[in-house]
């Protein structure tokens, strides 16, 4: 149900402090392949550089403990997220660390 581009959009929140506060980041593109292997679709134009490889990543799902472990290709940085919901059409989890909550909200973009 994973492989293939999905849109996700995704927020934080932040505890930490004496307020919260939300932070919405921009929509990416996953892209999902078969083997364990992906990338990140850039659609939006940036003047600053960014190293092609670091939208490289390899997955590990593990549908009996409901994460998803991204390892990104160049800096070798696990995350992990939990999965909230998974079918061929939506994709939700959130990732909690250090008083940061962040969702990914996904649909299949093909």
């Amino acid at each position: 149900m994973l492989i293939g581009v999905w849109e996700i959009s995704s927020k934080t929140i932040d505890t930490t402090g004496s307020s919260e506060i939300t932070v919405e980041h921009p929509i990416r593109y996953y892209k999902f392949e078969e083997h364990g292997e992906g990338k990140i679709l850039s659609f939006e134009t940036s003047t600053e550089l960014q190293d092609p490889d670091d939208w490289y990543f390899t997955y590990v799902y593990d549908k009996a403990k409901s994460t998803l472990v991204f390892e990104s290709w160049v800096k070798k940085e696990k995350t992990t997220r939990i999965v909230d919901e998974l079918t061929d059409k939506v994709l939700t989890c959130h990732s909690l660390t250090n008083g940061l909550l962040t969702t990914f909200s996904g649909k299949k973009a093909e």
